[in-house]
């Protein structure tokens, strides 16, 4: 049996996985549709509407020489206090307290200080993975 040599046109090769090239338009499309699914397994917010729009697909400039896309969900822009609540709804939440919610006051947005007082201001949230229930978007079929 005989030596095998493997030799490897770098231009060619640089050329296939460039953003221009077959493998970095496969890996956009993809992303498009995993934003695509995100978004419409997303909550909608019907008060600030951010949550679903918040879904971006970024390119990454560097990212040490490999061909790589982000997808974020930041609500920070949407949120009064410009903190992204984004993880919260991704996760789920237990009942919680959130001071001077949407801006109306220290003491607004604590249970007992509401007209009707309850033990918590918010009820809490049941997790929507709407980012990492779409990942197998990314798996080759």
């Amino acid at each position: 049996m005989g030596d095998v040599h493997l030799v490897i046109d770098g231009k060619a090769m640089a050329a296939l996985l460039s953003a221009a090239g077959p493998v970095g338009q496969h890996l956009i499309t993809r992303a498009e549709q995993f934003k695509v699914a995100a978004r419409a397994q997303a909550a909608k917010n019907r008060r600030t509407g951010c949550m679903d729009g918040s879904i971006l697909k970024r390119p990454v400039v560097d990212a040490g020489g490999a061909l790589s896309i982000t997808v974020i969900s930041d609500t920070s822009p949407c949120s009064p206090d410009h903190k992204s609540y984004s993880l919260y709804v991704h996760e789920g939440t237990k009942p919680h307290d959130i001071p001077n919610a949407f801006g109306w006051g220290i003491n607004f947005g604590i249970g007992e200080n509401l007209p009707v007082p309850r033990e918590f201001f918010h009820p809490g949230n049941k997790a929507n993975r709407f980012l990492s229930d779409n990942l197998a978007i990314f798996v080759m079929a």
